[in-house]
């Protein structure tokens, strides 16, 4: 999924951009690639504002790999409950896998 995920965004060339709120993006999937930017740029002390920008991506797959990485990154800064909060924008096994590695922290990365 990684591999597919920076291939896709490697071939959208000139995109709009994340730092505008994504505002000059022409289609869904322009919105959704920059979205994605736009929360691997935003701090795990900002989480409101991570979830905001999760929840706005209508992509699954891009949504999924956003908020694992954000997850990941953020790592141990955010609590069980905003990790929870975060895996419930995630559908079928993306939100499994995902809310187990929140319950389970001897699988948090």
């Amino acid at each position: 999924m990684w591999l597919w995920l920076s291939l896709l965004l490697a071939s959208c060339g000139a995109r709009c951009r994340p730092d505008d709120g994504c505002a000059a993006c022409v289609g869904p999937e322009a919105r959704d690639l920059c979205l994605y930017d736009r929360l691997q740029a935003i701090p795990a002390d900002r989480f409101d504002t991570a979830w905001d920008a999760a929840a706005a991506i209508t992509d699954p797959v891009v949504r999924g790999a956003g908020v694992s990485l954000w997850i990941e990154r953020a790592g141990r800064q955010l609590t069980r409950s905003q990790q929870e909060s975060l895996c419930k924008l995630l559908d079928g096994s993306a939100g499994d896998a995902c809310r187990r590695r929140a319950a389970s922290p001897h699988l948090q990365r």
